[in-house]
C-alpha cells in the first residue's frame, strides 16, 4: 500500500482498494459507507468536524474488523452494505445481516455518524478544450502540489482569455466535499506564441497513459466525440 501511495493522485482509499481487491493484501477500505456502518454498529457518539476526520478515526477500527483471509471480498461487501442497506436516511435495518450487532438500531441509526455539515458552496470553473494536429492542450499540476500532484487536466479559460473566439460546448456538474461545482468547457483555437508554464501539447494516442482524474478523463473522451 505504501508503494501505491507514492503514485500521483492515489490516496488512502484508492491504495487500500487496489491492494486488497487486486492483490489480496489485508488493507481495510474506509469510505463514507464504511464510516456510517461502523459508527452505527458501535453507536459512536463522537462529533466529527468533517468526513475526513471521521474516516481517520474509523480507519484503525475498520482494520480490526477486516477479514484478513478475504480482504477484497470483505471491503466490497461492507461498501455494498452501506450503499444498498445501511443508507444515510431511512436505512433498511430489517434487511441488514448484522442488525443484531448494531447498537444504534434501536436508538435511531439516522443520528449516526455525527459529522458537522458545512454550508454548501457553489463555484463555476471555466476550462478550454483545444485540439490541433492530433494533439490536445493540457495543464499538469506540479509534482509537489498539495492536491492533484502530477495530474493532468483541461486548462483554465482565464489562462487563455486572448485565445480569440471561444465556443461553449459542454457543461458538467460535480460535488467535491461541500462544494457544488459547475464546470463550463469552451472550445478555442490554438494559442499563439509560447505556452504558459505547465501547459503541454499531448498526442491523443498518449492520453490513456497519463495520470488524470476520473472526471477530466471522462470529459476528454466525450469532447473528442463531439
Amino acid at each position: 500500500r505504501a508503494e501505491w501511495l507514492e503514485f500521483p493522485g492515489v490516496g488512502p482509499y484508492a491504495s487500500a482498494t487496489i491492494t486488497s481487491i487486486a492483490f489480496g493484501q489485508p488493507e481495510a477500505v474506509v469510505d463514507g459507507n464504511v464510516v456510517r456502518i461502523l459508527a452505527r454498529i458501535l453507536k459512536d457518539g463522537r462529533q466529527y468536524k468533517g468526513a475526513a476526520e471521521a474516516a481517520k478515526a474509523m480507519a484503525p477500527i475498520a482494520q480490526q474488523f477486516l477479514n484478513h483471509r478475504h480482504p477484497g471480498d470483505h471491503n466490497q461487501a461492507v461498501m455494498e452494505l452501506g450503499a444498498t442497506v445501511c443508507l444515510p436516511r431511512k436505512p433498511l435495518c430489517l434487511l441488514c445481516p448484522v442488525q443484531e450487532h448494531c447498537l444504534a438500531r434501536l436508538a435511531g441509526p439516522d443520528s449516526y455518524p455525527r459529522i458537522e455539515r458545512r454550508a454548501s458552496q457553489r463555484a463555476i470553473v471555466e476550462r478550454v478544450f483545444c485540439v490541433q494536429d492530433g494533439e490536445v492542450l493540457l495543464f499538469q499540476h506540479d509534482d509537489a502540489a498539495p492536491r492533484l500532484a502530477g495530474l493532468y487536466e483541461l486548462p483554465l479559460l482565464e489562462t487563455f482569455e486572448r485565445a480569440g473566439r471561444k465556443q461553449h460546448i459542454l457543461t458538467k456538474h460535480r460535488a467535491i466535499s461541500n462544494q457544488s461545482i459547475q464546470e463550463k468547457i469552451y472550445q478555442v483555437g490554438a494559442p499563439e506564441g509560447d505556452l504558459p508554464d505547465a501547459h503541454k501539447w499531448i498526442a491523443l494516442e498518449e492520453l490513456d497513459q497519463l495520470p488524470m482524474s476520473g472526471p477530466h478523463r471522462a470529459w476528454l473522451r466525450e469532447l473528442l466525440l463531439l
